[in-house]
């Protein structure tokens, strides 16, 4: 009975991280549009990535006053915002239409993607892994990590594996501003690239801080759609990011074995839906995990494919 307890506890938590905050952040309750909260205090457990506005001291760089001065310039829903959502929206008089990437029903492929990074404690070992088992991967970076870690973009780029945009900042007082503040983000996160690559990657991949759990994320998967991007949400964790509120009894390893375990069995009942699995690059816990998880994978006669193989955007 302890068991079942827990196994439902798990399916429960699963379910919920789909449609909250669980990108670094737990909060299930607060709308996208609220700047984030973490409930996280141990700097090593976090690994490197904080939310809130970057001091320059921390990047490198004046980017975040940027941020900082067209979160406050810009208000939502202004005339402005609909002029700047008209401008990208190709010449099509009415809003463009995103679909779902479909899979055959039944496909074993999984995409591996791990967000928030480059991070300069783990993201080498991540990628030592994934070439030792010769994967290749999809990493969502933020422009903040890729200024301060532009030699492991560019190891990444290398390597074969795709680098997707999650935003500069991940603050989402400036990433949902509005149009024109989401657009910075996106621009100053490309900046960044063209910086550490020298251009940007060719392959537009692109996932909301969040994920795109709310209707005010509508105009912008408009704007990433005029600007060549495709976006992509998941649909299985490892809730390496809710550790902090796994049960009491049990360890690491048994609840995040169990998430994924879990949230799989609900991804491949979806029968033609990608199968993306949400991992970050900030806990040490995901790069002790990951071999298993490999392995766990390969025993379910899966194969592993990049998100730049899937035609079109997939959201939740």
């Amino acid at each position: 009975m302890k068991h079942k307890f827990r196994i439902d506890f798990i399916a429960l938590v699963v379910l919920l991280s789909f449609f909250a905050g669980c990108d670094g952040t737990f909060s299930l309750t607060k709308p996208i549009t609220d700047p984030p909260v973490s409930t996280a205090t141990d700097e090593e457990y976090r690994g490197e990535v904080t939310y809130s506005q970057t001091s320059d001291t921390d990047t490198g760089n004046n980017d975040s006053q940027s941020i900082t001065s067209a979160s406050e310039e810009i208000s939502e829903k202004t005339a402005e915002e609909t002029e700047a959502i008209t401008e990208v929206q190709t010449d099509a008089s009415e809003p463009v239409e995103i679909s779902n990437a479909t899979v055959e029903s039944g496909s074993k492929t999984v995409y591996l993607t791990f967000d928030d990074g480059p991070s300069g404690k783990y993201s080498a070992q991540i990628l030592d892994i994934l070439e030792e088992r010769g994967i290749k991967a999809t990493f969502f970076t933020l422009g903040t990590y890729v200024d301060r870690n532009p030699e492991i973009v560019k190891r990444m780029k290398d390597e074969g594996h795709m680098v997707g945009c999650h935003t500069y900042s991940h603050d989402y007082s400036s990433v949902y501003s509005g149009a024109e503040g989401f657009k910075n983000e996106i621009k100053m996160w490309e900046s960044s690239m063209e910086k550490a690559l020298g251009s940007i990657p060719e392959e537009k991949l692109f996932r909301f801080p969040g994920g795109s759990v709310s209707k005010e994320t509508g105009y912008a998967k408009e704007i990433l759609f005029g600007m060549g991007y495709k976006g992509f949400d998941w649909n299985a964790v490892s809730n390496d990011c809710l550790l902090s509120s796994k049960p009491e009894d049990m360890t690491d390893e048994e609840y995040l074995k169990d998430s994924l375990i879990s949230s799989l069995e609900y991804s491949f009942n979806l029968k033609t839906s990608p199968h993306i699995i949400l991992m970050h690059e900030t806990y040490f816990q995901t790069v002790e995990m990951l071999e298993w998880t490999i392995d766990y994978l390969t025993d379910q006669g899966c194969s592993f494919g990049t998100l730049d193989q899937l035609d079109s955007s997939w959201y939740f």
